[in-house]
């Protein structure tokens, strides 16, 4: 899957008219059910396929995902594609996994033992305190230290893995680039 296709079938996956077409409903008598996505490779082939039913939704992704791709490029982000060497394993293995991941930073953890890491963006004296600790202990031991990066328990881990050397990975729901 080529760079361009895979953001903009990321991109298509958040229009609810495009989604549709990409994964349609099953119908089992009475039952009507959403199926679960296909693969990205197999959404690709369902994007080429659906070319015509997809126009306006495509040209507009399309364009977005060249004015993504250029702004990703000034900004350090390194996007990877499923599917291509350092696309995560374990990601990979999910039933419906991200057709592009953007990364900031050192791309080569991704593939290292992990444990997530998460808790309370106000938690207690004692749970900051166990937080860094884990963090540092893990990390101290070649584990990566995973979480969402909010303030509090999640941060305080990262911190403790930080102290001792390691490189914590933080999963963002928003892009990279949005503190």
């Amino acid at each position: 899957m080529d760079l361009l296709d895979a953001v903009v079938l990321s991109m298509l996956l958040s229009v609810p008219r495009a989604r549709r077409v990409l994964q349609p409903r099953r119908s089992d008598g009475d039952d009507v059910r959403q199926e679960s996505l296909p693969s990205p490779d197999g959404l690709l082939a369902r994007m080429h396929a659906s070319r015509d039913a997809l126009q306006p939704e495509l040209e507009e992704a399309t364009r977005q995902a060249s004015r993504l791709l250029r702004l990703a490029a000034n900004r350090g982000l390194t996007p990877l594609v499923f599917d291509t060497p350092g696309y995560p394993a374990v990601l990979a293995a999910i039933p419906d996994p991200p057709p592009v991941l953007w990364c900031r930073g050192t791309t080569r953890v991704l593939g290292s033992p992990a444990v997530a890491i998460v808790g309370s963006r106000a938690g207690s004296r004692y749970a900051l305190e166990v937080a860094a600790q884990l963090g540092s202990e893990l990390a101290g031991r070649g584990v990566t230290v995973v979480s969402g990066l909010a303030r509090g328990v999640d941060a305080s881990a990262h911190r403790g893995a930080l102290d001792v050397g390691g490189q914590p990975v933080a999963v963002l729901g928003c892009g990279v680039d949005v503190v």
